[in-house]
């Protein structure tokens, strides 16, 4: 019996002390588990945390190219093509933006923008880019002088040329493009352009220069005068300065740390830089008078003058630019210039020494560097990429 006793306890062991090692495991095995889930929820919710900050740093890019396609002003810039880039910058709720702007061909720009969402840990940042065009105001004008009607010139030298030229002090990063000679006078009624004296058998008198020197065509003086209508309400709204009086002189101005002082209403530019560094060079208001006006004296201005009724300019007066007349235009004594073009739906009178000199640099100019008839627009197709991974 004593035997068959110790048999049977040697089969089944002493188990006395297994609880508490099985308990100790199972209480392991779930601090594993809480622990890796805790790590898996942590883990998870920084993911999250992460994709919302990138999500918010890619809507700050955003934000910042609308914010320079919205805003860009070309003039005020000083970007030039494949010269270093301008750099600005701003911010909002989320985060701060910075783009680099750079231009890259005739009126082409390439914007690279980069935002930023600031974090304890790492800031989230996205960079994108779009490829944009320069638009400006369709105005288009066929000859150094376009007039509804007639214009009489009297005396000698020249005062009409539509030899297309650059203006003197201005270089050739300003002006890329290829001058294309241009009518001296386009009229509707040749018949009704004179000049005292035009020597016998001449086909032009000395007064009228051009490719031709005059040039009737009633159909493109009919439209432009017709898109001068259509199109005068809109420019008078984006017009940024305004002059009621009957008399101006215009004369380039600066603040007391030398900037253009683009607020004084009797500052328009400055045709006549002194140095390729003048503030005030590629400064191009659009100029509203509401009614006639005489501008004289040492008068200095340029951008787009858009008078209500009469123009006349005397003395040493010079703007560049578009000048658009609703009434006429006329030279009177003195050497009064204009670089550019104007267009007047009035017969005009040209005494004196006057010079209107035809230039598509300063046309083009008085458009691409406005503040109000300019803005970046991106290509229609396959402008916008995503720079984020890029090194560049």
């Amino acid at each position: 019996m004593l035997t068959s006793i110790r048999a049977t306890q040697g089969i089944g062991g002493d188990q006395r002390g297994f609880a508490l090692p099985a308990a100790i495991l199972g209480l392991v095995v779930v601090g594993v588990l809480i622990t890796g889930g805790i790590q898996v929820a942590l883990q998870e919710s920084r993911i999250g945390e992460a994709t919302e900050r990138a999500g918010l740093a890619f809507y700050v890019a955003e934000s910042g190219l609308h914010s320079v396609l919205g805003t860009w002003n070309a003039g005020a810039s000083g970007a030039t093509v494949w010269g270093d880039p301008v750099t600005v910058s701003g911010s909002n709720v989320h985060g701060d933006w910075t783009s680099d702007i750079r231009r890259v061909g005739d009126r082409l720009y390439f914007i690279r923008t980069r935002g930023e969402v600031p974090s304890r840990e790492v800031p989230a940042n996205r960079t994108v880019g779009v490829l944009a065009r320069l638009a400006t105001a369709n105005i288009n004008p066929p000859a150094a002088l376009t007039i509804q009607g007639g214009v009489h010139a009297q005396g000698a030298p020249r005062k009409v040329d539509g030899s297309d030229q650059i203006p003197a002090l201005w270089t050739s990063e300003m002006c890329p493009s290829p001058l294309t000679p241009m009518p001296g006078v386009m009229t509707d009624d040749a018949s009704e352009v004179t000049a005292s004296p035009w020597p016998s058998g001449a086909e032009c008198p000395n007064q009228y220069v051009g490719s031709p020197c005059i040039q009737e065509d009633v159909e493109t003086v009919q439209q432009q005068m017709s898109e001068m209508d259509e199109m005068w309400d809109e420019l008078v709204t984006l017009a940024t300065k305004t002059v009621t009086g009957s008399t101006v002189e215009p004369f380039p101005s600066y603040t007391t740390d030398g900037a253009c002082n683009t607020a004084d209403p009797n500052n328009w530019g400055n045709p006549e830089p002194s140095s390729p560094d003048d503030p005030c060079r590629d400064y191009y208001p659009v100029v509203h008078v509401t009614g006639n006006v005489s501008m004289g004296g040492s008068a200095l201005g340029q951008g787009v003058l858009l008078v209500e009724g009469n123009l006349e300019m005397h003395g040493n007066a010079h703007f560049s630019g578009i000048i658009l007349v609703q009434g006429e235009f006329s030279a009177a004594s003195g050497t009064p210039k204009v670089t550019g073009a104007v267009s007047a739906k009035s017969a005009s009178t040209l005494s004196g020494t006057p010079n209107i000199d035809y230039s598509s640099c300063a046309v083009t100019r008085s458009l691409e560097l406005s503040e109000t008839l300019s803005r970046l627009e991106p290509l229609p197709e396959r402008s916008w990429v995503d720079l984020t991974g890029a090194s560049f």
